[in-house]
Parts: C-alpha cells; sequence; structure tokens
C-alpha cells in the first residue's frame, strides 16, 4: 500500500498547531493579573474612587500576583459594582496583557432634597445618597417626602436640560397648599410655580419677565412673582 505522505504531514501540522493553542490558551488563562485599570465615563472619580472600586472588585492591588485571569467571574465582579448605589452601569473585562479593566457610569444627581436624612434625585427620578466625597452643585428641595418625587421629577428635568434654569434656580419649596416655589440666584423674590403643569409656557413666561425686569434694572422690585396664572406674570412690588 502506498503511503501519502501528504496527508502525514497535514495530519501532524494540524495536531501541532491544536497543541500550541490549547498550551497557549492555558498559559493565557493562568496569567497572573498585573494591574486595575478603571475608566469613568462621567467626570472621574467624583461620587466613587478608584479604591472604593478596587474594594468591589475584592482585589487587592498589592496582591494582585495572587490572582490568575481563570480564577475570575467577570459576571459577579459586574454585579458587585451594581450593587454600589452610586453606580448605574457597570463593564468588566479582561485584556490579554493580565489587566482586568472596570468601565464604570456613575449616577447624575439633579437635585438634593433635605429631609431627616438628606439625599439625591438622580437622573432616573431615583434616590441617591450622599457622597462623602463629592458634594453637587444642583438645586436643593424642601417639604416633599420620597411619594412627591414622581410629581416633582418631570420639573428637575426641565430645571436639567435649560441652561436658564439650571444657571438660576438654586432652591425649590413644596408649599403645604398645592404647588410649588422657586427660589433664582440674583432674584430676591419668590418664584411661584403653582402645580407642575404647562412647564414650557410658565418657563417661557418667567424667563420673558427675567429679560425685561433685567434690562430695566428693576429686577429686586419684587417680592413674589407667580407664574400660576396662564399667558400672564403677576407680581407684587416691595413694600
Amino acid at each position: 500500500m502506498k503511503i501519502n505522505w501528504n496527508h502525514i504531514k497535514t495530519f501532524a501540522l494540524f495536531a501541532i498547531l491544536v497543541f500550541s493553542y490549547g498550551f497557549s490558551a492555558q498559559r493565557n488563562a493562568a496569567r497572573k493579573l498585573e494591574k486595575i485599570n478603571v475608566v469613568y465615563t462621567n467626570d472621574a472619580q467624583r461620587f466613587i474612587t478608584k479604591k472604593t472600586v478596587d474594594n468591589l472588585l475584592i482585589v487587592n492591588p498589592d496582591s494582585l500576583q495572587n490572582q490568575t485571569k481563570e480564577s475570575l467571574d467577570l459576571n459577579r465582579l459586574e454585579q458587585s459594582l451594581l450593587s454600589h448605589p452610586m453606580l448605574k452601569g457597570a463593564e468588566v473585562y479582561l485584556e490579554p496583557t493580565g489587566t482586568l479593566g472596570a468601565i464604570i457610569t456613575q449616577k447624575e444627581p439633579l437635585a438634593r432634597v433635605f429631609a431627616e436624612k438628606d439625599y439625591y434625585i438622580d437622573t432616573d427620578g431615583l434616590g441617591m445618597p450622599l457622597s462623602s466625597n463629592y458634594s453637587a452643585r444642583v438645586p436643593v428641595i424642601t417639604g416633599v417626602n420620597k411619594e412627591d418625587v414622581g410629581e416633582i421629577y418631570p420639573l428637575l428635568q426641565r430645571i436639567a436640560s435649560d441652561e436658564f434654569l439650571k444657571k438660576h434656580v438654586v432652591a425649590i419649596e413644596k408649599q403645604k397648599s398645592k404647588g410649588y416655589k422657586m427660589k433664582l440666584r440674583r432674584l430676591t423674590a419668590e418664584v411661584e410655580l403653582g402645580e407642575i403643569e404647562k412647564l414650557d409656557l410658565k418657563i417661557n413666561n418667567l424667563k420673558a419677565f427675567y429679560k425685561k425686569a433685567l434690562q430695566e434694572k428693576i429686577l429686586d422690585n419684587y417680592k413674589s412673582i407667580s407664574l400660576k396664572f396662564d399667558n400672564q406674570v403677576v407680581c407684587v412690588k416691595n413694600g
């Protein structure tokens, strides 16, 4: 029988490649972790520091040499990160070089609620604890409880998306009667918003009044400004 050396050579080459791949994969899995790389998608280390992220990953940078790539459960590590109340999103990955990477997205506060225990309302309309690392410059809210968050959330979204409101609104108060009032920077008068409805109309009326009063230098002549009435701004002068 004639031996087909070409087939034998091809089979031998294939076997060598399979063995080399398996050996390489095994060696790669056993590779020790070299370092941790944390990437912040928004405002580096504002509410949560890299040290806190390291602790959540249950990886001590001083003992990385004791960790192997094979021993890590990336899904578990991601869930550990997401358990932190300051984080909105997290992705954990491994680089071929042995670097453990984490891409994290911190929650963004829209306002701070003054209560028995202060908290933020974030961009999803959910409660968010204060941070010992950073204090956000956002409007403060008084007179509300957690049941009111859904009601005031559309106003907070409107403030965050409007440059004028974002610059000027510093405080919001829920009144004992129905409705809300706002405090603006550079304005001594309180702005009575009323119920949170027809926001576009009310805000446009406020902007028009503010611009005119600023030009005429009479912003400080009023003690109250009401936006509760359609198509008009009702003001009460000082004294």
